[in-house]
């Protein structure tokens, strides 16, 4: 009796079962990928960060975001008052004004700029954040005050 079933089965039986098996294994090892794609993608993505956050917490986000494509460490080399204004007022809300000051390691002041109308009184900090420089060795802290 066991000969009758083998004969059943062709060989032509046996390899389309492989080529079903096979686009099948393809097909998942697609989706696989492409979710791997699409979490990488959000992940790498960063998007600016939104005003409605605490005020020090958004300035901390906002100086990460400039400091993740370079453009911190650029800002903070170059002195340059009109780059930091453009480069910063970008991602404040409508009305927000800003102090954005750079110390040494130690604590020291080295250079801040302040946009028209900002006031301590109403400002909220960020946390210091730490850039590195190609041109200098030691790196800077840097805060971001933000008033409304």
């Amino acid at each position: 009796m066991g000969s009758l079933i083998r004969q059943a089965i062709s060989p032509q039986t046996k390899g389309w079962g492989r080529g079903v098996a096979l686009i099948f294994d393809c097909m998942v090892a697609c989706v696989i990928m492409i979710i791997g794609l699409a979490a990488y993608s959000s992940l790498a993505t960063q998007a600016p960060p939104e005003p409605d956050q605490c005020l020090g917490d958004y300035a901390t986000h906002v100086l990460s975001f400039l400091d993740s494509n370079g453009c911190l460490a650029r800002l903070i080399e170059g002195h340059d008052s009109s780059a930091v204004r453009r480069a910063i007022g970008e991602l404040l809300p409508e009305g927000a004004s800003y102090c954005l000051c750079v110390y040494s390691p130690s604590w020291e002041l080295n250079w801040s700029f302040s946009s028209q109308g900002f006031d301590w009184r109403n400002a909220a900090a960020s946390s210091p954040y730490l850039v590195s420089c190609e041109s200098n060795p030691e790196p800077y802290l840097v805060t971001l005050a933000i008033s409304e």
